[in-house]
């Protein structure tokens, strides 16, 4: 499957030619013009699906309780209470 950067080069090429029928250049701008927009709707749908998944991870996230660390002293680093 060509990419669209390849059919905008085999219409370049048939628009340099100077003798491809004005059809088969409609025919090729007008497919181009397919392929971009279903890329334009491809890129909504997924940009509507991410927003949608970030939503659900905030709304997740809010309300879970945040997890509480118990915090001891370290005897090696931090001396004890009754140092002095």
């Amino acid at each position: 499957m060509k990419t669209i950067a390849e059919h905008l080069d085999d219409l370049d090429r048939m628009i340099d030619a100077g003798n491809t029928p004005v059809a088969n250049l409609r025919s090729q701008i007008a497919f181009i013009q397919r392929e971009v927009t279903a890329l334009e709707e491809n890129y909504a749908a997924l940009a509507g699906a991410h927003a949608q998944l970030q939503q659900t991870h905030t709304q997740l996230q809010n309300s879970q309780p945040s997890p509480t660390i118990d915090i001891k002293p370290n005897p090696l680093t931090e001396p004890p209470e009754n140092f002095l």
